[in-house]
């Protein structure tokens, strides 16, 4: 018996082929210090919406870029979750905005509001502890390490760009003897999150002022790890969004 065009699943209508001449939607990860330029980085991307939780608006002020500020003592793995639903949904207020890429600015901010959630408003049966006099326990470590592979997750199944920032942490490897350098997160996560990136990019700067260079490693750099499945170069100057894909 054939089977007839209108008996095909409804899966075959997704079927595609990858067009090596077009940009697909990238799933990138930008780590370095304080004032290695990040943000200013996110804010060269196609028509970003930038999840604020460092206060790095300032950086894109006169840029006009849409974003949300989350702070501490909020309920922000909600939040986020709930903004990423009304995005791809295209519910308003986004029905209404032009939007290509997802920023989270920071994750290292992010993660850190996201321990001080799990032990304000625990799960699982587990006792409220007040983080200016109790430290975390490893229930609250795995709680944040869940929420953020969770969060990702979400965007990065998303039809969008999806780019994160963090800061870098700087780790002595005892049995090398040598440093290496990784995404300043809490916990165990900061030596996973990579995995969860088809790009990670280390930033870095020299100067100051006007005359700060900027400098983007697509490939290790130093201490500091780097890749690029899609093979782009690392950018001595400036580095930017169409520099990189354009």
């Amino acid at each position: 018996m054939t089977t007839t065009k209108n008996e095909m699943p409804a899966w075959v209508q997704e079927i595609g082929f990858y067009d090596k001449t077009g940009i697909p939607k990238t799933r990138a990860l930008v780590y370095g210090d304080t004032g290695t330029g990040k943000t200013r980085f996110t804010g060269t991307w196609p028509s970003p919406f930038v999840i604020d939780t460092d206060r790095g608006g300032l950086t894109l002020r006169k840029k006009s870029i849409p974003f949300i500020a989350l702070k501490r003592g909020d309920q922000v793995y909600k939040k986020v979750i709930s903004i990423l639903q009304t995005l791809q949904k295209g519910d308003p207020p986004f029905n209404e905005m032009k939007i290509e890429t997802i920023v989270i600015d920071s994750l290292t901010a992010l993660t850190d509001m996201l321990i001080v959630e799990s032990m304000l408003f625990p799960t699982g049966g587990r006792s409220i502890k007040r983080p200016v006099n109790t430290k975390p326990e490893w229930d609250d470590y795995a709680c944040v390490q869940a929420r953020l592979k969770s969060i990702i997750g979400f965007a990065k199944d998303m039809d969008f760009h999806f780019v994160c920032t963090a800061g870098t942490k700087l780790e002595k490897d005892d049995a090398l003897g040598t440093f290496v350098g990784k995404p300043n997160l809490i916990g165990g996560f900061r030596d996973l999150v990579s995995y969860e990136f088809d790009e990670v990019y280390f930033l870095d700067s020299e100067g100051n002022g006007s005359k700060t260079i900027y400098t983007l490693f697509a490939t290790k750099y130093r201490y500091f790890e780097a890749k690029s499945r899609l093979g782009v170069p690392s950018q001595t100057s400036d580095p930017s969004y169409e520099k990189l894909y354009g």
